[in-house]
């Protein structure tokens, strides 16, 4: 089972790091007020990375960071 495992990772080792470089290039600082639309944008990206994988999302607000 963990050889499929890891076959399955290698496999899909460039794609994951690609979607990585996605999600690290969104300057999402939450303690830096001027940042509040990129943190947005990279809730959205793990929203519908989370959604493509079948799981149930809910982004929620917060008054803070």
């Amino acid at each position: 089972m963990l050889d499929k495992i890891d076959e399955y990772l290698d496999s899909h080792r460039h794609d994951f790091q690609q979607d990585l470089k996605e999600l690290l290039r969104i300057p999402s600082v939450s303690a830096d007020s001027r940042r509040a639309d990129d943190v947005r944008k990279a809730a959205d990206w793990v929203a519908r990375q989370f959604r493509a994988l079948g799981f149930a999302t809910a982004e929620i607000p917060t008054d803070g960071h």
